[in-house]
């Protein structure tokens, strides 16, 4: 009997929403994780393991996203590297404007290379998930719940830009970073 949980995941297809809904749900998981440990039990004797997990996935999609992964792993379509990032610096522009703004010397999106477009991007993909567990632990902490279609607007969203279904982040403005 094969145990499907180790079973290594097909070839990403970078234009399938669906896909890249996933592949999002499963960085931000990571993500999360190691964010939960860093400031609730830093201590922890996994903290160390599950930060350099969530950086190891997150380089991992940065190399998946640039084009750089091996070809077994990624459908060829021609949308990973110049197109998608051409299409993020269009659809995020005020995202990653924003972070540019931090630490750029006043370069705009347009000046920056495809591979800082996809960090940058991820990053403001990270941002708003963490902004979207912030505000539930607040609505739980009050004793109300966040509406379950918040989670999938603001993962569709990004998954739609992601996947070059959508042209612009279509996301609540509460989430919006």
């Amino acid at each position: 009997m094969t145990n499907t949980e180790f079973k290594p995941h097909d070839a990403v297809d970078l234009t399938n929403q669906d896909t890249v809904f996933l592949v999002l749900e499963e960085l931000g998981i990571a993500h999360m994780q190691h964010v939960w440990l860093k400031t609730n039990a830093p201590e922890h004797e996994d903290a160390k393991a599950v930060e350099a997990q969530a950086e190891e996935f997150f380089e991992d999609l940065c190399s998946i996203l640039a084009g750089r992964a091996d070809p077994s792993r990624v459908v060829a379509n021609g949308w990973a590297g110049a197109a998608l990032a051409a299409h993020l610096r269009r659809a995020l522009k005020k995202e990653i404007e924003a972070k540019l703004a931090l630490w750029a010397n006043g370069r705009t999106v347009d000046a920056i290379d495809d591979d800082t477009t996809i960090v940058l991007a991820l990053r403001c993909y990270l941002e708003c998930v963490e902004k979207l567990t912030a505000l539930d632990a607040a609505e739980k902490a009050a004793g109300r719940k966040l509406p379950a279609e918040d989670y999938i607007q603001v993962m569709a969203g990004w998954s739609g830009v992601f996947s070059g279904k959508h042209e612009t982040l279509e996301i609540p403005d509460a989430y919006r970073v």
